[in-house]
This record gives C-alpha cells, structure tokens and sequence, in this order.
C-alpha cells in the first residue's frame, strides 16, 4: 500500500528525492551533480544545486539557497534569476525544479516555460501553509507515474502540465462549489 502523500513529510534533500524515486517511480540519476553555468550575481545565493530525480529527458532540479532575509517574498526573484540564467543551458519546460530555503522550511515546485518572458507556475510551502495545502499535496500527487506509461514522453510531459495546471484547479473548485450550491439551493 502506498504511504499517503503529506506536504509537511517533506522536510529534506532525502524526503523528497524519496518520495519521487519510491512512491512515483522517478529514476535516481546516475549524476547528480548540476554543471549550470550562473550570473555572477546569483552565485552567491545558491547553497547546493543538484538533480534529485529524472525520468528519459525529464529531470527534477533541487537547488537549495541561502542568505535569504525575506524569504516569502525574495524567494521568487532569486528562483526567476537563478532559471532565466540556466535558461539557454536545459529546456526548462521538461524540467521540474525545486527551491528550498532554511532547511526545507520553505519549499517551492516549479514549472517554467521558456518564451519572451519565463513563464513560472509554482506550488509555495512554507511554514504557515505547510498543513492546509490540501490543493497544492493533490496536484503534486499527480508526478507520479504510471509504471506502464513512462517510456512515453508525451505521458511525461502531460504528467507536469497536468500537475501544475491552474486549469484543472479551478475547474475541480468550481464544480464543488456547484455542488455545494445545488444542495443550499434545495435546502432553502
């Protein structure tokens, strides 16, 4: 039976790597060390980069940062700074890239796209919200692979896009909020 996926369990480097390896049947890399080239005005911020898992060309970056003052709202800018410099060195839209701060206290998934602008949709755990993102646990349930699908690189991409589409949030929020308006509607 497979341990219930919980955001607060994922308090480390080996919680995480963990979770995708033995609960949603990610590979362990056989390298993982990061050979990302850096500005030289984020270097100063980043700890520890590494690839904690991959599946075919798909790949979960870890990058764990330090000397954030504010880091619910710096966090952000140096996440944006650290993809637009590695942006012409990976595709950043096969990738998923993980950014944690003050011993995994504060965790963001992301998912970036590559154009004009970097796109970034990201799931933000931090202390206060660490045990009511019941959304956010969902939606990252959704990288576990079917062990029968994952030599399909279309099922691979699906698998990201779908676990960080705002789409499929907001369409399952509306139909429970229709059915919860249906039944006051009877009830009155």
């Amino acid at each position: 039976m497979e341990k219930k996926f919980y955001l607060q369990d994922l308090n480390s480097e080996e919680t995480i790597k963990n979770h995708f390896i033995e609960n949603w049947n990610w590979e362990s890399p056989e390298i993982t060390k990061t050979s990302f080239n850096y500005s030289e005005e984020i270097k100063d911020k980043i700890e520890k980069a590494k690839e904690l898992a991959k599946r075919k060309n798909f790949k979960i970056f870890l990058f764990c940062l330090k000397d954030i003052d504010n880091p619910e709202r710096k966090m952000k800018t140096i996440e944006r700074k650290i993809l637009n410099s590695i942006k012409s060195q990976i595709n950043l839209d096969d990738n998923i890239f993980i950014f944690s701060f003050d011993d995994f206290k504060y965790i963001d998934f992301v998912n970036a796209k590559r154009g004009k602008k970097i796109q970034i949709k990201r799931f933000s755990i931090t202390p206060e919200n660490r045990n009511k993102l019941r959304t956010a646990s969902e939606q990252l349930q959704k990288l576990k692979l079917d062990i029968n699908k994952i030599s399909n690189t279309i099922y691979l991409r699906e698998c990201i896009e779908n676990a960080f589409s705002v789409e499929e949030v907001t369409e399952k929020f509306y139909k429970e909020y229709i059915s919860i308006f249906e039944k006051i509607k009877k009830y009155l």
